[in-house]
Order: C-alpha cells, then sequence, then structure tokens
C-alpha cells in the first residue's frame, strides 16, 4: 500500500532522533509510533518531528540527492 512503501507488516524502522531512539512498525492499517497509528512513513515523521519530512528519507529507506 502507499502508506507501506511496500513494506511487510511487521517490520520495525527505527532511527535515532535528537538523542532518541525512535521506532515505528508497519501494519495493515498503516504506520504505528507511540501507539498512534499514521496513514503514511511521512506522517509518523512529522508527528515525530513537528515538521514535514519525507518519511523514506527520514527512516533512511532512501538517501538526499546531491547535485554537483
Amino acid at each position: 500500500t502507499r502508506a507501506t512503501h511496500g513494506l511487510r507488516p511487521g517490520t520495525v524502522l527505527q532511527r535515532l532522533w535528537r538523542g532518541q531512539r525512535i521506532a515505528v512498525e508497519v501494519t495493515e492499517g498503516g504506520i504505528v509510533w507511540n501507539g498512534t497509528t499514521y496513514p503514511s512513513l511521512s506522517a509518523a515523521a512529522m508527528a515525530v518531528t513537528g515538521s514535514k519530512w519525507n518519511g523514506k528519507l527520514f527512516f533512511g529507506l532512501t538517501e538526499r540527492s546531491t547535485t554537483a
């Protein structure tokens, strides 16, 4: 589904954010963080950070593109 970006339910994504370990779980219904289900990785990243993020970038599933 769009919310899981091809990730299987049960997958746990983790990253360190401002000294805290952030872990989200992919479920059939979306992305769960801190007991709340979000419709997408980006929505979960926004809940974590308080600002807009590309969810795949925030959770390290893609790298930021660089220009020469």
